[in-house]
């Protein structure tokens, strides 16, 4: 496998040929090219890093099954940096480049709806890697999640406030993206149901608001405090509440899905709770080979999103090799492959994927998933408490 210099600020991860192609047959094989939509440079890096990688495993497993139609897959890199300005950007280009026939990507919620909504008018299909934003039913029809939708986020989280630490009132913060608010007005509506008491709601416009937000939650006292957002500002958040000495539960909806050692963080993060799309490495026994594969390749760990960003990639490889077949070996349409996206089926006995049976509902949300709560031990450790299957009709 190489990295080829591309135009526009490109890379091209081109995937090399099964064992006992000949050159002369490699020659022959035709271009079919793929884009990854995720972040290769900022704070984020490594998870565009690990799409790269995983991507580059997964079709290499299937470069086969691609010379056996006559192509060999090229995956251009596009690099969204994790902000919607830059998905902006790198979202026109890849519609732009008229070669490109679907999408990996992103990450974040906010990034995946922008680049739907670009990709939409082109027909462009995408199969996003974490992203759990509710869409509005048949209005775009080309994003398909391979995560629980924010909805299952919220009700695990009321569900575990309930029924395990028995709290009658919460606080919610937010930052500015329209993402984390979403998640905090499904939260609200379940614990409505539920009767939580909702003492107030903030949002963090920057870091100099925080000392206001902790003295309303201060003078509210309420049992716990939900925040949605970014880690950076979670972190700082959660700093000043415990330095201010007051006794709440902490639970973020994300911003903590990385910790795995005391030496992440200071103390302060110690016994609070945070959300989760995946769970610990032992959840998913059909991933050993895969993670031994992606240690030996690239003398990393494979981590938890990794599994996600496996399975989606599972979904765009099967649904491509399907396009080819149905369109009788010709190299298919955007439109052609954005509907094979949504098709792809997954049996919950399938050994491809990792997370259990994968399909799509006809609003693009995996049918089946899961939702998982950790609390951080006194060791620094992170361990599920607390999780929720559920099922999309």
């Amino acid at each position: 496998m190489t990295w080829i210099p591309c135009t526009r600020s490109l890379s091209v991860l081109a995937l090399g040929l099964a064992m006992g192609i000949s050159s002369t047959r490699a020659a022959d094989l035709k271009p079919l090219d793929l884009a990854i939509l995720a972040p290769m440079t900022g704070n984020y890096k490594n998870l565009g890093e690990e799409t790269r990688n995983v991507a580059q495993l997964v079709f290499k497993s299937q470069q086969a099954d691609f010379a056996k139609l006559g192509y060999s897959i090229n995956f251009k890199i596009f690099d969204d940096q994790n902000t919607p300005l830059a998905t902006v950007q790198q979202a026109q280009k890849i519609v732009q480049d008229k070669n490109i026939l679907a999408v990996l990507g992103a990450f974040n919620d906010d990034n995946s709806l922008t680049a739907a909504s670009i990709f939409y008018p082109q027909k462009l299909g995408l199969v996003t890697l974490a992203s759990g934003t509710s869409i509005t039913p048949n209005t775009l029809d080309n994003i398909n999640r391979v995560v629980a939708q924010q909805d299952v986020l919220a009700q695990v989280s009321i569900r575990m406030m309930v029924e395990q630490l028995k709290i009658k009132s919460m606080y919610m913060v937010s930052d500015l993206k329209p993402d984390s608010s979403s998640l905090l007005d499904k939260l609200e509506v379940f614990g409505a149901k539920t009767k939580i008491e909702i003492k107030g709601r903030g949002r963090v416009l920057s870091e100099s608001v925080l000392n206001n937000i902790v003295k309303v939650i201060t003078q509210e006292k309420p049992d716990l405090v939900f925040y949605s957002g970014e880690r950076s500002l979670g972190d700082k958040l959660l700093k000043q509440l415990r330095q201010s000495k007051v006794g709440v539960i902490y639970l973020g909806s994300n911003s903590l899905d990385h910790l795995n050692s005391s030496d992440e963080f200071d103390r302060s993060g110690l016994g609070t709770y945070f959300l989760s799309f995946t769970a610990p490495m032992p959840f998913y026994p059909l991933a050993k080979e895969f993670t031994r594969d992606y240690q030996k390749a690239f003398s990393k760990p494979l981590s938890t999103y990794g599994i996600m960003i496996h399975d989606a990639a599972m979904v765009l490889g099967n649904a491509t090799l399907t396009a080819l077949q149905n369109n009788q070996g010709k190299l298919p349409t955007r439109e052609q492959l954005k509907i094979a996206l949504r098709k792809v089926r997954f049996s919950a006995e399938s050994e491809e994927v990792f997370g259990g049976g994968l399909a799509f509902t006809a609003q693009g949300e995996r049918k089946e998933s899961n939702a998982f709560i950790y609390q951080v031990g006194s060791d620094g450790i992170a361990r599920v408490v607390s999780s929720l299957p559920t099922s999309q009709k």
